[in-house]
């Protein structure tokens, strides 16, 4: 008997639930544990690699954004952009964080409009290192 796991034979559907398809209680819990959680990674920052801190302000915002904070989640990915200037890669060149992080960009204009999507995120772009880390971290 192998120890490798194998394919499925059959399409395997998913198993968790999206905001479409989860209780509003459900939602509204993991969103939160995701905002939290994202926001824990960031406050001990100064142990983290930035690669480490651009995703998880990129993760953090696309849970702002969910939990309906779109004018935050933008100031968000405009510190995310800063950050991951300082890789030199943004989002690692990763084909899918790319498409990702475009993709909750989009949304976030789509619930704010392009003006103030643009103003936001040039606010958190526009913030130092440790002033955009602070903000992500803490909240407002």
């Amino acid at each position: 008997m192998s120890d490798k796991p194998t394919e499925p034979t059959e399409p395997v559907e998913p198993t968790g639930g999206g905001p479409g398809n989860l209780p509003p209680e459900t939602h509204s819990f993991v969103v939160r544990a995701a905002v939290d959680n994202a926001s824990t990674a960031l406050a001990g920052h100064g142990l983290l690699h930035n690669t480490v801190a651009a995703m998880a302000l990129d993760v953090l915002a696309a849970a702002v954004v969910a939990a309906g904070d779109g004018h935050r989640a933008a100031r968000l990915l405009g510190i995310g952009e800063r950050v991951w200037e300082l890789t030199g890669r943004a989002q690692m060149d990763s084909p899918d964080l790319l498409t990702t992080r475009r993709s909750h960009a989009l949304r976030i204009r789509a619930e704010i409009g392009d003006s103030a999507y643009r103003e936001a995120y040039e606010q958190g772009r526009g913030m130092h290192y440790e002033e955009g880390l602070d903000y992500a971290a803490g909240g407002r």
